[in-house]
């Protein structure tokens, strides 16, 4: 995502189920945006974990309400499920999950 490619603050929107006031880091994915907390991330995630290992760079990363903001590169809706997924054990079982990964019902994780 190049700096033309990036909405202004007034284009993007909180998703407000996975918007916590105490999160300590923004995800943007597309125009939506996901405060979450990074360390509940980095445990569920070996890629953020390893990402969130290395401190941001001083200079240049967009903040907002003294969070950092990460862009990622995944659809809006594919990062909400995701999100929700590692926040909400119930979340997984339930027929919309099932629905965006039908593979799942033959898993080990789900007996």
């Amino acid at each position: 995502m190049s700096t033309t490619d990036t909405p202004s603050l007034d284009d993007r929107e909180r998703v407000e189920d996975l918007w916590f006031e105490d999160g300590n880091l923004i995800l943007q994915a597309e125009n939506s945006l996901f405060r979450i907390y990074s360390g509940f991330l980095a445990a569920r995630s070996s890629v953020f974990r390893d990402m969130l290992a290395f401190p941001p760079p001083a200079e240049g990363n967009p903040e907002m309400d003294g969070c950092h903001i990460v862009p990622v590169y995944d659809s809006a809706k594919d990062m909400a499920v995701f999100l929700k997924a590692i926040i909400d054990s119930r979340y997984v079982f339930s027929p919309f999950f099932l629905s965006f990964f039908p593979s799942y019902v033959n898993s080990p994780f789900n007996s």
